[in-house]
């Protein structure tokens, strides 16, 4: 994500849609894990997601990829 802050930063949006494209493609290309750390990485992804369609306007989507994120990161903390 450091990548992203830093590309957010400097205001240039469409940069920073593809390095967040990268790390999107990068993190589905991590097999699954039920690990507790797994899960939340994949929750905080999640939620980067929400605020990247926030930001696009897509409100809807964005709600749905908060809601996601809380399930993920919920489940994750039940679990342990």
């Amino acid at each position: 994500f450091l990548k992203e802050n830093i590309v957010y930063g400097t205001e240039r949006i469409e940069d920073f849609y593809k390095a967040f494209k990268q790390h999107e493609q990068i993190f589905e290309s991590i097999s699954r894990e039920d690990s507790l750390e797994f899960q939340e990485r994949e929750a905080s992804l999640l939620l980067w997601i929400a605020g990247r369609e926030h930001h696009r306007g897509n409100f809807d989507l964005a709600l749905d990829y908060q809601e996601k994120s809380f399930r993920q990161d919920f489940e994750g903390i039940e679990g342990s």
